[in-house]
Parts: C-alpha cells; sequence; structure tokens
C-alpha cells in the first residue's frame, strides 16, 4: 500500500507539474487581449472636442514658431496655411459631429486666403512674414487637395503646378524663386549646405513638397511616373529625412508618402513596403517610435498598407497612453530648421494626426 500511495502521489505530482508548465507557456506566449474599442471612441471624441474648442474664429488654428538662443527657447503663436491643411487631411475619417463644423471652417479659411490661380503661400495675409515668401508647391497642394475633398470651389490650378517640374519631373518648391526676400534666401542656403543638397538653383527640390503634390495631382486621376521614381529611390537609398529641407524626422515624411498613396499613388508601393520593414523594425519594446506626432505618422504608415501586426497594436497603446487630460496630444518639432536653432509645432496639428491613426485603426477593428 506504501509503495501504491507514493507511486500515485508522484503521478499527480507529475500532473500538477504539467498544468503548472501549460499555465507559465499559455501566459508568455497568449497574445495581449485586443484594445477595447470603447476606449479609442472615447479618446477620439476627447481629441475632437479638443480641436473644436480651439479652433480660430477665422476657422484656422494656432501653431508655434520657436527660436532656441542663449537664454533659452522663446516661442511666439502663430497663424500658417499648411496646419490646418493637414489637420482638415486628418479629420477625414474621423466619426464625430464636431468635426463637420471644423472642416467648414477650414475650409473657408483656406477660400479666404487664396490667392490669384489657386495658390497659397506658408503664411496668411496679415503675418508679419506673408511678404517674405512666395506662393509654394506645397501648401498650394495640400490646400487643393483638403477643398476637393470637401467637394468646395477651386480654380484649375494643377497645370499650373506642373508647369513648376524640373527637367527630371520632379516639383520644385516655390512659384515665384525671385520673390523670396534676402533673408528667406539665406534660410535656404543654410538649409541645403546641412542637408548637403546643391546649391544650383534656388528652388529646391524637396521629398515632402513632391508627396505632397503627387497627393493632390493623383487624387485629381493624373500619374507622375517621374516622381514616383524619385520618391521610392529616396527610401531605397536612404535618403529619407535629408530630401526633407525642413524637417528632421523621417517618420513624418513616411507620414507623407502614405497620404500620396492613399490618394492614388500606388506606383509608390515599392517604397512604402520598405518604409514598412523600417518601420516596424524600429519600434522601441515601449511600443514607442519617436514623439507624439512621429508616433501617430508611424502607425499611418503601417495602416495604410492594411498592417495590423503586433507592432500596430502596441503602437496604439502606447499612443492612447499619451492623450492629455485636455483630450490633446503634446506639440512637437515638426517643422525642424536645425542649423538656425528654430522650429515649429502645434498642439492641434498633433492631435489630428493621433485621431486619424486611431480612426483608422477603429475601421480595420470594426470591419467599416
Amino acid at each position: 500500500m506504501r509503495n501504491g500511495g507514493q507511486q500515485e502521489q508522484r503521478i499527480v505530482m507529475r500532473q500538477l507539474t504539467t498544468v503548472a508548465l501549460l499555465w507559465f507557456v499559455s501566459c508568455t506566449t497568449v497574445k495581449a487581449e485586443p484594445i477595447d474599442l470603447s476606449f479609442i471612441h472615447q479618446a477620439v471624441q476627447r481629441g475632437v472636442q479638443y480641436l473644436a474648442t480651439n479652433q480660430q474664429p477665422n476657422g484656422g488654428f494656432l501653431s508655434f514658431a520657436c527660436q532656441e538662443g542663449e537664454a533659452g527657447v522663446r516661442c511666439d503663436q502663430e497663424q500658417t496655411i499648411w496646419v490646418p491643411t493637414l489637420i482638415s487631411y486628418a479629420l477625414q475619417p474621423v466619426q464625430a459631429k464636431e468635426v463637420t463644423r471644423i472642416q467648414k471652417g477650414i475650409v473657408e479659411f483656406l477660400q479666404r486666403t487664396m490667392e490669384p490661380q489657386g495658390y497659397w503661400r506658408y503664411w496668411p495675409k496679415g503675418h508679419t512674414l506673408y511678404n517674405t515668401v512666395s506662393p509654394d508647391v506645397d501648401d498650394t497642394a495640400c490646400a487643393s487637395l483638403v477643398l476637393h475633398l470637401q467637394h468646395a470651389w477651386l480654380p484649375r490650378n494643377i497645370q499650373g503646378l506642373q508647369r513648376l517640374q524640373d527637367p527630371a519631373g520632379r516639383f520644385y518648391t516655390w512659384v515665384e524663386p525671385t520673390a523670396l526676400d534676402p533673408g528667406q534666401q539665406q534660410l535656404i542656403r543654410q538649409l541645403r549646405v546641412f542637408r548637403g543638397q546643391s546649391l544650383d538653383t534656388m528652388n529646391d527640390v524637396d521629398c515632402v513638397v513632391n508627396a505632397n503634390a503627387l497627393a493632390y495631382v493623383a487624387h485629381e486621376g493624373n500619374a507622375l511616373p517621374n516622381v514616383c521614381t524619385y520618391l521610392n529611390r529616396t527610401v531605397e537609398q536612404g535618403e529619407v529625412p535629408r530630401c526633407w529641407l525642413y524637417g528632421e524626422s523621417a517618420y513624418l515624411v513616411y507620414y507623407t508618402y502614405a497620404r500620396a498613396y492613399e490618394s492614388g499613388a500606388t506606383c509608390l508601393r515599392p517604397g512604402l513596403q520598405r518604409i514598412r520593414q523600417r518601420v516596424v523594425e524600429t519600434q522601441r519594446s515601449t511600443g514607442a517610435w519617436g514623439d507624439d506626432a512621429e508616433q501617430a505618422a508611424a502607425l499611418l504608415s503601417l495602416l495604410v498598407l492594411h498592417d495590423h501586426g503586433s507592432a500596430v497594436e502596441k503602437g496604439v497603446r502606447y499612443l492612447l497612453s499619451r492623450q492629455q487630460r485636455d483630450g490633446s496630444w503634446p506639440a512637437t518639432r515638426f517643422l525642424d530648421l536645425a542649423p538656425t536653432l528654430r522650429f515649429h509645432g502645434s498642439e492641434a496639428l498633433t492631435t489630428a494626426l493621433a485621431l486619424e491613426a486611431l480612426a483608422k485603426y477603429l475601421r480595420a477593428r470594426e470591419g467599416s
């Protein structure tokens, strides 16, 4: 009986050990529970409310322009054309009643600030720096895309933009480069030397400008194979983010390529496939990629290719954890003019990008 009891005890112990081992393996291999979608819906509503509350009476949004110096960082608030255009695009997939009012305000702001022939420049009339720059392809393409998406009136300006291409078919940045004042010309020269770009002409070729122009032109059903070749090459040859004259973040460049692809430039798929690999490889164990704008941009670069893997899940969790009490996400150095110690950013813009990422994640999870 004693031997039989000991044998039975050993069998029971082996069974308990097996159960314990299976429990341990299951705890270490089973994926985390999916994110509660109701929590994401609440975060989106809070973010939209923040934007609705902070939209300016003229329909625009405030951003900041900062200068670093020996006494620290000095920041001034300002309004630009570029920030509202990006906010409007980002809000396209967001389902909330306040979005309609926000979009209406942005459309009115853009139509009031539009210049002859359907062009825009970085700053609207009334800004102290308005006359220091020319209308440009970047702001014009971004504003034009928004007006078309909102079914708002816009002069035919695509032919005018397509005349602003270099011999290789890539877009220049400035509509009238000779209109740049000496201070802006000096800034551009500093940036081009810093990025290792040629000084052969005052009118620069910039990858983000070309991606935004491609998004607009492709949305209207026009093919620009030379621009696609250029942008795909910047990814293949590791020229991102140096190809962006006005910023330091590869993830923000990737986002503009994803926007162009989503707008109909399917010729960017080879570049987007490489971008996907780089984004997944550079994610930290926390789920983070960089600052909050970069976090949203990295997620959107994956979501545009319908990637809903573990990198997206971790990235969304981290993005949700960064939302502030007022519903916003913190402002970041969106435009970073590194050699001049100047940078630009906006809480409203970061918030809109975060909302775009969350809305597209929701759409994928809910199958709509």
